[in-house]
């Protein structure tokens, strides 16, 4: 049902497209909680990553998970956004880390995300506090 709707909405059909959306949605709206805070800024953050999934979903090239490559987008999109905001400090991402660490679920979701083929990080203090993640995630 998924790969019918993704095909349906990567040639426009927006109705296919809020589907997909929609089964994805209690868990996009956790991660950009969980690295936004502030639900005002955490949907905003959620609305334009929607809109940069709809903008590159020809460019979707299925090696992911579709879920995995929303993520990524939203991952990219939320970090964008506390950068700034000049809100993106360790403390919050080690706090975040020990909230993921306690979640079998969040942990899974980061991990995935992490390791999915599309996400790229752009700077080398993002990649030590992804790692630093990671190793949180091993431990547990």
């Amino acid at each position: 049902m998924q790969a019918e709707l993704l095909a349906r909405a990567k040639k426009g059909d927006q109705k296919a497209f809020s589907r997909l959306i929609e089964a994805e949605l209690p868990k996009l709206r956790r991660i950009t909680r969980h690295m936004i805070g502030h639900p005002d800024d955490s949907e905003h953050v959620l609305q334009d990553a929607i809109i940069k999934v709809w903008e590159g979903l020809d460019r979707f090239e299925e090696r992911s998970a579709f879920s995995t490559w929303i993520a990524s987008i939203i991952t990219r999109v939320a970090v964008d956004h506390l950068r700034r905001q000049k809100r993106w400090r360790t403390e919050a991402q080690v706090a975040y880390a020990n909230l993921c660490a306690g979640s079998e679920v969040m942990s899974g979701e980061v991990v995935a995300t992490a390791s999915a083929i599309d996400f790229c990080l752009r700077d080398a203090r993002t990649n030590r506090i992804l790692f630093c993640l990671l190793l949180t995630f091993a431990a547990t």
